[in-house]
């Protein structure tokens, strides 16, 4: 189990690493929204499941683990989500994802919630005349 459990936290960590690398590399603009796509995805696999109850002793323990496996890309991945949201193309995947780190306990403090609510209000109460596109 502890090799398994090692494996898969170097899994992510390296697929973490290459998704916010290629959406930052300016060769790869027209996949951002794809890449974005493929990180909530991994977001998503680990966020606790809906069905679960919150004193299930395995679900402590695996957010425990996702705690510590998103720990160092955590900054990445907020600047990447956050950044998603300034393009029309990339806007909705980085809400998505933006939600799916949101669902993952204990990865953000309170302020990097408060963050991100400040982003996601900055862009909701634009008029859509204001909405830049800077593609």
């Amino acid at each position: 189990m502890f090799h398994t459990a090692n494996l898969s936290s170097y899994a992510v960590t390296q697929a973490i690493e290459k998704l916010v690398k290629i959406f930052h590399d300016p060769g790869e603009a027209l996949n951002r929204a794809s890449v974005i796509s493929l990180l909530t995805d991994l977001l998503d696999s680990l966020a606790p499941n809906a069905s679960d109850t919150p004193f299930d002793k395995s679900v402590t323990t695996e957010s425990g683990l996702a705690h510590l496996l998103l720990a160092p890309t955590k900054d990445s991945i907020l600047g990447l989500l956050t950044v998603g949201l300034k393009a029309p193309s990339t806007r909705l995947p980085a809400i998505h994802g933006l939600s799916a780190l949101i669902h993952i306990p204990s990865v953000l403090t309170n302020d990097e919630i408060g963050y991100v609510v400040l982003e996601v209000g900055e862009f909701v109460c634009k008029e859509p005349d204001e909405v830049e596109d800077v593609t």
